[in-house]
């Protein structure tokens, strides 16, 4: 639905947190997309080394959103500042990613891009509805599942 994304764009309460989200899934989608060659170029490992480490990405980011989110962070911190740590922490981890060669180095920072990659749907999701319209709800959430769906897309043509 290209014209509700522009009309919540437009909106200043949500723009900046849809814009962020989308890039912020975007780089996801691109990571994850050149994962597997980048592993098999630069530290010439399997293919299947690189599916049991997206596996294993898929269990920790579970057991974070079902454990860690609500048992712990949701707790201690606010939406506003766990949105200020996940943005900061994204940022800091991929641009190690980016200078760190040896494998063990690049695997760790890896995994430990996983649990803020797997609170960026929740958080996000939760600090765009509180400044949401109670009646649009419904249809900001359809953008939101779209911007997510146009990330998936948009990550592995870059």
């Amino acid at each position: 639905p290209i014209k509700q994304i522009i009309t919540y764009i437009r909106k200043p309460v949500v723009n900046s947190f849809i814009i962020s989200f989308f890039v912020l899934l975007t780089a996801f989608a691109l990571y994850q997309s050149l994962l597997s060659l980048y592993l098999t170029k630069t530290y010439q490992v399997s293919g299947s080394f690189s599916g049991y480490l997206m596996a294993g990405v898929g269990i920790i980011m579970v057991l974070n959103q079902v454990l860690l989110l609500k048992k712990f962070l949701l707790k201690k911190f606010s939406l506003k500042q766990l949105l200020y740590i996940l943005n900061f922490g994204v940022l800091i981890v991929f641009i190690l990613l980016s200078l760190i060669k040896p494998l063990p180095r690049f695997i760790f920072l890896f995994i430990l891009l996983v649990p803020l990659q797997s609170l960026i749907q929740p958080i996000y999701s939760s600090e765009i509805m509180e400044h949401a319209d109670p009646h649009s709800k419904g249809q900001l959430m359809g953008v939101m599942s779209s911007i997510q769906s146009m990330s998936t897309f948009v990550g592995p043509l870059l």
